[in-house]
């Protein structure tokens, strides 16, 4: 949505709402859920479907990123105001890189994931606490 609105030549600061980092979050609490509710695995299982959810949105932003580069236009992805040297700490720094796109690759897919996923061990370790799932025996199955 980000990326269709900033194309839309909507300004910077109406676009930045709707995030990324938002919407992820809200999906690693619906797996939780979903794990604890419906008895589908554990720990495991929940940092291969954060992973899966981080690798498509990390696609989706080195694909804006790529644009950018392609069209020399920037979009929310790619402008300075939302870039970061991770070398330096600056912000306001060209976002329009193959490097920026190569962070994302590395950085945001690894730690991102890494992240996400022990937020929702913890939020599943309290859901389990809280809530005890019944075991599904093999011969009940």
């Amino acid at each position: 949505m980000r990326v269709a609105l900033s194309l839309a030549a909507l300004p910077s600061s109406t676009v930045k709402w709707p995030s990324a980092s938002v919407a992820g979050l809200i999906g690693v609490v619906y797996y939780v859920v979903r794990l604890q509710t419906q008895g589908f695995g554990g720990y495991r299982h929940l940092l291969a479907m954060v992973f899966i959810q981080n690798l498509l949105t990390q696609a989706i932003i080195i694909g804006a990123i790529a644009l950018a580069i392609a069209t020399g236009q920037d979009n929310i992805y790619a402008a300075p105001e939302y870039s970061v040297d991770i070398r330096t700490g600056a912000s306001g720094v060209e976002g329009k890189t193959w490097i920026h796109a190569g962070g994302h690759a590395l950085f945001g897919l690894v730690v991102g994931t890494l992240i996400a996923w022990l937020i929702g061990c913890l939020i599943l370790l309290v859901t389990q606490k809280v809530s005890p799932r019944e075991k599904i025996s093999p011969s009940a199955a």
